[in-house]
């Protein structure tokens, strides 16, 4: 009787987690909430996300594309000149690789972020970093693995003054710039292939050391 008595009033005790989809469910319903509550906002984000990705994709064709042309031209890189940089010609990379060669479709050649997203003979395309014709070995430092991973190609770009996508590479003049579009961040594919979106603060530092006004956030 005395036994029966101390378990009188008391509550029984839970100590059981949340399982993965009891946790899935309730992001599920928070997500679902979010989008009902800020609709636009939301739709907005979801769609820079997919463009983002577009773009990531785009550079990665851009490259495979490079890599054909080092194949088919000796192991060099296709030209980038600007005469106001004292290069005699003008040629961008996107009109070798498009107009020229057909290594390349032309809307590929630029990010679809940017609006009016549409090639234009070579001039509005991701920028390259590259000038003038010279060699993919000797693109990076000392050839080796870590100088191909740490060499930028190709990477969203901006003209400040027209304010549209820019083929030449950042050192080129000072309306082309890097371009932070994507939340913040470039996307920026280097010589080895891999793909990053990088902020201002990662660009302006080591390894690259992009100076600060030539990187511009959105």
């Amino acid at each position: 009787m005395k036994q029966t008595e101390r378990h009188v009033g008391r509550q029984p005790e839970f100590s059981r987690r949340l399982t993965l989809v009891e946790l899935l469910f309730v992001v599920g319903v928070f997500l679902v909430g979010g989008a009902c509550l800020f609709p636009a906002a939301f739709r907005a984000r979801m769609k820079e996300k997919a463009l983002q990705a577009v773009c990531y994709q785009q550079m990665k064709q851009c490259h495979a594309a490079t890599l054909m042309y080092v194949h088919d031209f000796d192991g060099f890189l296709p030209c980038n000149h600007n005469p106001a940089c004292g290069d005699r010609t003008t040629s961008p990379w996107s009109s070798i690789l498009v107009s020229g060669l057909q290594y390349l479709d032309g809307e590929t050649a630029l990010c679809p972020s940017l609006a009016p997203a549409k090639f234009g003979g070579g001039w509005n395309s991701y920028a390259s970093s590259v000038r003038g014709h010279v060699k993919f070995l000797n693109g990076a430092k000392g050839a080796t693995l870590k100088g191909f991973a740490e060499t930028p190609l190709f990477m969203d770009s901006i003209d400040q003054k027209a304010g549209k996508q820019v083929w030449c590479g950042f050192a080129y003049a000072d309306f082309a710039s890097v371009h932070c579009r994507h939340e913040n961040r470039a996307n920026v594919i280097f010589l080895d292939g891999h793909a990053e979106a990088l902020e201002k603060s990662v660009l302006c530092g080591k390894p690259w050391k992009f100076n600060e006004s030539f990187v511009v956030e959105q």
